[in-house]
């Protein structure tokens, strides 16, 4: 008999929903409307930065299910501000990011010489 549910497959599921809840938490956390749109912002440009690291390299459903996943649970949990404006400022945070990374403005340590 196969496993029925086979945990090792269905990782990426597993994380959406871990990261759903955490973003539920996170924007139910956040009474100030500033804070949510800081800490959306900050989510945004990680989520930037791990798709331009892992955009050559791995496959990329995944990680949008869980950026996905996140951005649901944030939105579910915001009672305080536009969710027009979270999902604008989480654009922001991810095009910035990811520019920034393409242009070599910021980089990765492993890729750069630190210590000499």
């Amino acid at each position: 008999m196969g496993d029925v549910f086979p945990i090792h497959k269905r990782y990426a599921e597993i994380l959406a929903i871990i990261f759903l809840f955490l973003g539920f938490y996170i924007s139910v956390s956040t009474v100030n409307p500033v804070f949510g749109i800081i800490a959306i912002f900050i989510a945004g440009f990680a989520a930037g930065r791990v798709y331009y690291f892992k955009r050559k390299k791995d496959p990329i459903l995944p990680y949008i299910l869980v950026v996905a996943g996140f951005i649901v649970g944030f939105l579910m949990g915001n009672v305080w501000s536009s969710r027009l404006v979270v999902l604008l400022f989480f654009a922001i945070g991810f095009g910035l990011s990811y520019w920034l990374y393409m242009k070599n403005i910021l980089v990765s340590f492993k890729s750069e010489n630190f210590l000499k």
